[in-house]
């Protein structure tokens, strides 16, 4: 008897487990499914790991969002700081004159100079123009103004005319010691031209204060104070000679022929025509078609 109620007793324990593991699982009993089909193990199985990987989607996108407005913003803020960094050498160089950003170039009596040395406006004295927009001056005295003028403020033009030539030749000196060779052809108009920048005294001869000096004779101061040029010589252009021509930026000048003139004209003439030959020579015109 007691071993057969121990067997009972267990039997009944080992039914009463299986019936909670049913209720628990939810499993309707043999044969007794509903005809809309209750929920199965197997579709409790599938349902829990889609949301689960849902879960784990929304998370890595927020993450990547994340991940990507940060890279942008790390973006934007190297391009405004390049941006940036860009703008202030230009806003520096920009300066035009002065000031602590450092200047580019120099201003005197209106015109504009580039750092370095300048056209000698201080007459015999040299020069300079410093990056921070200021012009510094050698301070010599000069022993005769009118012989160490090494500038001109005029532009002045002289050339020959007349007589066959293969091209016609036009030099000018200009502000500030710029002395201009222009060649045009005869036959086809072609131009050229070439620019040399004169010194006081000259390495090669002929300085530009030698010129001005012959330019402050009377005889020339004569000339130019006319209206009209005057003309001093025999003209032989008819005779396919030429002659030689002076003219300012007024207009001004005089005209030379061979024979009898005023000697502080012909002076000019021989100066200009050697200095003529020195530019010529120059490695600045060796392009100059020959």
């Amino acid at each position: 008897m007691g071993k057969n109620m121990v067997h009972a007793v267990a039997a009944a324990l080992a039914l009463a487990a299986l019936a909670c593991n049913e209720e628990a699982l939810m499993l309707p009993p043999d044969g007794a499914a509903g005809a809309d089909g209750a929920a199965t193990i197997e579709d409790r199985a599938a349902d829990a790991p889609t949301g689960t990987t849902d879960a784990a989607v929304d998370a890595r996108t927020s993450a990547m969002d994340v991940a990507v407005d940060a890279r942008t913003s790390t973006m934007d803020v190297a391009v405004d700081a390049r941006t940036s960094a860009m703008d202030v050498p230009v806003a520096a160089l920009d300066t035009g004159g002065g000031g602590d950003g450092g200047a580019a170039t120099c201003k005197s009596n209106g015109r504009t100079f580039a750092v370095g040395p300048v056209p000698d406006i201080e007459k015999c004295n040299t020069c300079s123009c410093l990056p921070d927009g200021s012009i510094s001056c050698t301070k010599r005295g000069c022993p005769e103004a009118s012989v160490w003028r090494c500038y001109t403020e005029r532009t002045y033009r002289y050339f020959s005319d007349g007589g066959r030539r293969v091209y016609r030749e036009v030099a000018t000196l200009a502000p500030w010691r710029d002395h201009v060779i222009r060649r045009e052809s005869v036959r086809d108009g072609m131009t050229s031209s070439c620019v040399r920048d004169l010194r006081c005294p000259s390495d090669m001869g002929v300085g530009l204060n030698e010129v001005l000096l012959a330019i402050d004779h009377p005889d020339v101061k004569e000339a130019l104070a006319q209206a009209m040029p005057p003309h001093h010589g025999s003209d032989p252009r008819p005779f396919d000679g030429s002659i030689f021509v002076f003219e300012r930026d007024d207009k001004r000048g005089f005209t030379l022929g061979p024979g009898t003139v005023p000697a502080g004209l012909r002076a000019l003439e021989q100066l200009l025509t050697k200095l003529h030959e020195q530019t010529l020579a120059a490695p600045e015109c060796a392009q100059l078609p020959r």
